[in-house]
């Protein structure tokens, strides 16, 4: 079989669409299903340039073939075609081949010499290097070595037995017995599921648990015909089992079929009536494989069926690789989830804790659903999340428009759980520690006479809540945290940030104060302000900084992204955005996307906001040299770009105007 390189498009444009729909694409501009082409002149004729890449996508790309996908991160994700050319009508890229990727975001320099054939200019081509589908198809298993070999200390240190293996053997007999039951009319079946699944280390959460016997009691003739069907001997897939399953559960009964990790956790672990190669599903620590091991997440919008499919697959590769390492073990698939499982606990907070309280049960953040809402990749908000997980403050930074605001307080809310459990604040010259937190304010008493009385601000309102609920994710979202007077502010606080065991007293109280480790901060801080004062470097070495520019990823895609989704039509507005932030000097000043991600986006919406909202703040950044501010007018700009002759055309690829490789 031959390796293919596709180009993700423009800045990484489609590098989402590509691992999410399990597919690759290429456009060139041309809307025009390929297959009414039966012969490559005949496309040329109607194409013209590069007619040659589009007909070797169509026709040459064979199923099995590798391919591979330069990304943005310098990284490179490889997979294998599975199917045949399709055309995609009304969304970038148009031609498409179906894709089952094999492994994501291998460093570029694991690559050697073959980089420079994978990050070539051209959209679409053959890799011709010596080799290079062997050298290809072992870097498939470039992360999965490297998790094995990690694996391997829990099978030698006897873990693997002990901790996972005997109980789970256990509840396996337990089904099993539940499952015979059934299956000769025996109404104890209930019973048996019931002291299965109440054996000490059970994949079953309280409130699930309790769902499910209330599922067979409530409705016994419903439950007993759908554990039949999910228990029984048939050709069903486990895909099909499983969402089949999780349909006839009735909504309500503590089950939301939306919430794909805790419905399958659940289902998952009565499945393993069926034996070793149905183990047991918890979402974060296959999430944690995945990234470990540079295996693909399952796809956006993936239902249980699948989800619980894709990690079986991966279990599968890893019995598979094992012997091909000298390791005798994991040798099926119960082995290896339960090394997941162990590996997870080292890195990762288990998605779901068995719980005696069904008030304590926590809900598990779901950032691929906000990642979506937000048009930013997953992996940028994970980051982020392990980020705060390991210094529990963090500042965004940019020039206004980059979303910063809007990006934490969605983040922060995900993370949290609830809206309840966020506050935000905003800074400003006047702010202060009293503000802030804790201080004395003027009152009337009963008879209406002036005093003061000690109020706590934000900060220790939201420490003492979060003090109280320790189980549970509290933050606090600073707005233009720069704006204040950082020191003046924060106060004794400083220690705080840092050492988060230690007490303190503040300054009006003579009880000692704590900020609990449940407390985290975002912080906001638009970098084009001349008025702020500098942050100082004690703060500046207690906070993560996290970047929000227009010019560097994700920030950079936002924009074009938004525009393709939302008004396709006004793809040009980025391009004038972009031509206007390279001839700003300052780089902190430049124009971010949030202006222009309106709905019902048109000319006179994008004229009334450049003239009104940009300008002015350009006018500003000019301040001496206004004479510049003419370069800066929307149709200036549009007709140095030429707008009105590529309204409504595609973006042109990088390698476009390439003959040759």
């Amino acid at each position: 079989m031959t390796v293919w390189k596709v180009f993700p498009g423009a800045k990484g444009l489609y590098e989402r669409d590509f691992l999410d729909n399990g597919h690759v694409g290429i456009s060139y501009g041309f809307a025009r299903d390929l297959r009414s082409f039966p012969l490559g002149a005949e496309l040329h004729e109607a194409y013209g340039r590069e007619s040659h890449r589009l007909w070797s996508f169509y026709r040459e790309l064979e199923i099995g073939s590798l391919v591979v996908a330069p990304f943005t991160n310098s990284c490179i994700s490889i997979g294998e075609v599975t199917g045949s050319y399709e055309f995609r009508e009304g969304i970038d890229p148009f031609h498409l081949r179906p894709v089952r990727w094999l492994a994501v975001d291998i460093p570029d320099g694991e690559f050697g010499d073959l980089v420079s054939s994978i990050r070539s200019p051209a959209t679409v081509h053959r890799v011709h290097t010596v080799n290079a589908e062997e050298r290809v198809r072992d870097l498939t298993w470039f992360g999965i070595d490297h998790y094995l070999r990690r694996a391997q200390e829990y099978v030698e240190s006897g873990r693997l037995d002990s901790q996972e293996m005997e109980y789970k053997q256990e509840l396996i007999d337990g089904l099993r017995r539940a499952r015979s039951a059934l299956f000769s009319g025996d109404e104890e079946w209930r019973v048996l599921v019931r002291k299965a699944l109440a054996v000490q280390g059970s994949p079953l959460t309280w409130r699930s648990a309790q769902a499910i016997y209330r599922w067979f009691v409530s409705d016994p003739e419903n439950a007993v015909a759908a554990m039949s069907a999910f228990w029984s001997e048939g050709d069903a897939s486990d895909a099909e089992r499983i969402q089949a399953l999780v349909r006839a559960i009735p909504e309500g009964q503590g089950f939301k079929r939306s919430e794909v990790g805790t419905t399958l956790r659940a289902v998952s672990a009565l499945y393993m009536a069926l034996g070793p190669d149905h183990p047991p599903f918890a979402s974060t620590a296959f999430d944690s494989a995945y990234r470990a091991s540079h295996y693909p997440r399952p796809r956006r919008g993936a239902d249980q069926g699948e989800v619980y499919e894709h990690a079986l697959g991966f279990l599968d590769r890893l019995v598979e690789r094992a012997p091909s390492l000298g390791f005798q073990r994991p040798a099926d698939r119960l082995e290896a989830q339960s090394l997941v499982w162990m590996m997870s606990q080292e890195t990762e907070q288990v998605d779901e804790v068995e719980e005696t309280d069904p008030e304590s049960e926590r809900q598990v953040p779901d950032l691929a659903a906000l990642a979506e809402e937000l048009l930013l990749p997953v992996a940028f908000l994970e980051k982020i999340e392990h980020l705060l997980a390991d210094k529990p403050q963090i500042i965004f930074q940019g020039p206004p428009g980059t979303g910063k605001t809007y990006v934490a307080k969605k983040l922060a809310e995900c993370l949290a759980g609830s809206p309840d459990r966020v506050r935000l604040v905003q800074f400003h010259p006047s702010y202060a520690y009293e503000d802030f937190v804790q201080g004395y304010r003027p009152v009337l008493d009963d008879e209406g006479r002036p005093g003061f009385r000690l109020r706590n601000g934000p900060l220790v309102e939201m420490a003492e809540l979060a003090q109280s609920d320790l189980d549970r994710s509290y933050f606090l979202v600073i707005d233009e945290i720069n704006r204040g007077n950082l020191a003046k502010v924060f106060g004794e606080l400083y220690f705080l940030l840092e050492y988060r065991d230690e007490a303190i007293r503040l300054q009006y109280s003579d009880t000692s104060f704590t900020l609990p480790e449940n407390l985290y901060i975002i912080g906001t801080m638009n970098t084009a302000d001349r008025s702020i004062a500098l942050v100082d470097l004690a703060l500046r070495r207690r906070f993560y900084f996290e970047e929000f520019h227009p010019e560097r990823p994700p920030i950079d895609a936002l924009l074009r992204e938004w525009l393709g989704t939302n008004s396709a039509e006004m793809q040009w507005v980025a391009d004038v955005v972009d031509l206007a932030n390279e001839m700003l000097d300052n780089r902190e000043a430049a124009i971010g996307p949030s202006y222009f991600m309106k709905r019902g986006l048109n000319d006179d919406q994008v004229s009334l906001i450049w003239e009104h909202s940009v300008l002015p703040y350009i006018e500003e950044q000019l301040y001496g040299e206004r004479e510049r501010l003419a370069e800066f007018a929307l149709e200036a700009l549009r007709t140095e770009l030429n707008v009105g002759n590529r309204i409504g055309e595609q973006s042109v690829e990088p390698g476009d105007n390439h003959a040759d490789d």
